[in-house]
C-alpha cells in the first residue's frame, strides 16, 4: 500500500521516534535465548516507552501470550510445518 507522500512522511518519522531499529530489536530475544539468569516463562522486551524501545528487560505478557486457544493453534501449525511434534509441557 503506498501512502501519500506527506503522510508517508510523517509514519516513518513517528516509527523512528517510538520504536527501534532492527539489530537493536533483536536484543531482548538473544538475551531471552543466552542470559544465565532467565527462567523459563519469562518475558524480554524493550524495556522503556510502553515496551517499545530500550534495553532488553523482563517484561510482563501481554494478552495475546497467554492466550491459551492460540498457543495450541501455534503448536499444532509448528508440528505441520516442520514435520516435528513440539512438546509444549
Amino acid at each position: 500500500m503506498h501512502l501519500p507522500a506527506p503522510f508517508d512522511q510523517f509514519v516513518r518519522w513517528g516509527n523512528k521516534l517510538i520504536s527501534q531499529g532492527v539489530a537493536t530489536g533483536a536484543l531482548p530475544q538473544l538475551y531471552a535465548a543466552t542470559a544465565v539468569d532467565v527462567r523459563g516463562g519469562e518475558y524480554f522486551g524493550p524495556s522503556s516507552l510502553g515496551q517499545t524501545r530500550g534495553a532488553p528487560g523482563r517484561v510482563a505478557a501481554s494478552a495475546a501470550a497467554r492466550n491459551v486457544h492460540t498457543a495450541r493453534r501455534l503448536w499444532e501449525r509448528t508440528a505441520e510445518l516442520t514435520g516435528v511434534s513440539p512438546d509444549p509441557a
